[in-house]
């Protein structure tokens, strides 16, 4: 089973929409990541009553969830996933769709760009303001071969 998703009209925006990590914390900056999964998460299902797509990414740092929206002018970092993973619109097609399946883009490697969230918000259980910092990815871009290249020569070499 596979998705179709639309593109029409869509915008790119690096400062909309974000990637979250529950629990890692990533170092700022750009970060080799493999797509362990992807899930669609439908309206009934959704909280804010909207579907959108839920990515768990794995670096060596660990893993870091991710969610990509639906809302039109807001899918900018679903289409850098798809070009990432090579996904090229339908040839032709009025609304710019993209099908994919889950083994289109699992395991692929991408690069991703990740800053630190410190937006403070009202907890639910004492009504004071907290911060708890979270991983953002801002961007999602194509790995290259020279990403490989680049990969074997930062890793320590012990002499």
């Amino acid at each position: 089973m596979g998705w179709t998703v639309s593109m029409k009209d869509e915008v790119e925006n690096e400062n909309e929409g974000e990637i979250r990590s529950k629990n890692v914390i990533l170092t700022e900056g750009i970060h080799t990541a493999v797509i362990v999964s992807v899930q669609l998460v439908s309206v009934p299902e959704s909280k804010s009553g909207r579907a959108y797509f839920k990515w768990i990414l794995s670096t060596d740092e660990g893993n870091v969830n991710m969610v990509t929206t639906l809302i039109k002018k807001k899918r900018w970092l679903l289409k850098q996933i798809f070009l990432a993973c090579r996904i090229e619109a339908i040839p032709n097609d009025l609304e710019s769709r993209y099908v994919f399946e889950e083994k289109d883009v699992i395991g692929k490697k991408i690069k991703i760009r990740v800053c630190t969230d410190r937006t403070p918000f009202i907890s639910n259980t004492t009504g004071k303001e907290i911060v708890i910092p979270k991983s953002v990815v801002k961007e999602v871009s194509i790995f290259t071969a020279e990403d490989i290249t680049q990969e074997e020569t930062s890793k320590d070499v012990p002499f």
